[in-house]
């Protein structure tokens, strides 16, 4: 248990240097669920209009790619036990869901479940919520742990609900940290239209930030990325072992053919004059 505490807060200290709020949350999120063998986490954060939504996952609600949320639920305060956590701000750890009147299933086959508010400043900015198959699976352990862990989870919860910075050099780090840090970029078919809404702007505003940025187009910005990682996985001594399409593909390439040339465009030779 020391060894998880240590590593959160290892990484909320380096969240102010090198991790946005949203990537410093789910860093804490993975540790603690990969610690705590859970069987999901579930991060509901407090929107406009006062109800609790679920912004982040990891296990069976989270879907594969960058932790985002399958089928997100959305709930009302006092409504279920997330909810009732939400309007009391107090812990709930139930042993088993089916004694609970305004239980609201989100995933079959569980039966005990705990959940933590996130407060911040005396203000409810989310919930931190967990559900396990097994009743009465959390301890008085979880419950500990759980609480500290929220400590550190609230104030980052609390900057992500805070309005949006929408200047132009904002905009574009906010798509670089999209592409690069959250991985985004090296998702397989990835259009400027999908980014563009994972950013909530528009692909014609899109384009004009990149195009103040010194960027041509998505495309080139997207292809200088990928071959760039692919160059450093290529050096690498410890992916010798990896096809030079292998590591197309692991950068987001589905294409040799695309992937020979993007290189070459890049750094004037072919990928296997590089190694």
């Amino acid at each position: 248990m020391i060894t998880i505490l240590s590593n959160v807060a290892a990484i909320t200290k380096r969240a102010s240097l090198e991790l946005n709020p949203k990537n410093a949350s789910r860093a804490i999120c993975q540790e603690m669920f990969e610690a705590l063998s859970l069987h999901d986490l579930v991060v509901y954060m407090r929107t406009p209009t006062g109800t609790l939504l679920q912004e982040m996952a990891i296990g069976v609600k989270g879907s594969t790619a960058h932790n985002l949320v399958k089928n997100p639920l959305e709930l009302q305060l006092g409504q279920g036990v997330v909810g009732t956590v939400g309007l009391e701000k107090k812990t709930r750890n139930i042993p088993d869901v089916r004694l609970i009147e305004n239980y609201v299933p989100d995933i079959d086959g569980c039966l005990s479940e705990l959940a933590v508010p996130l407060v911040h400043k005396n203000k409810l900015v989310g919930v931190l919520d967990s559900e396990h198959p097994d009743a009465g699976f959390f301890t008085s352990i979880h419950e500990d742990m759980f609480q500290i862990i929220a400590g550190f989870l609230s104030p980052l919860v609390y900057e992500e609900t805070m309005p949006k910075k929408t200047s132009s050099k904002d905009r574009f780090s906010d798509f670089e940290s999209l592409l690069i840090h959250e991985g985004l970029g090296f998702t397989p078919n990835l259009t400027q239209g999908i980014v563009a809404e994972n950013l909530g702007i528009s692909p014609q505003y899109l384009a004009s930030v990149l195009s103040e940025h010194g960027q041509k187009s998505f495309p080139e910005y997207l292809n200088n990325m990928r071959v760039e990682r692919a160059m450093k996985l290529i050096k690498d001594p410890q992916h010798e072992h990896m096809s030079l399409f292998a590591i197309a593909q692991e950068v987001g390439y589905t294409s040799r053919e695309t992937f020979n040339r993007a290189f070459r465009r890049k750094f004037g030779d072919r990928p296997s004059n590089f190694r």
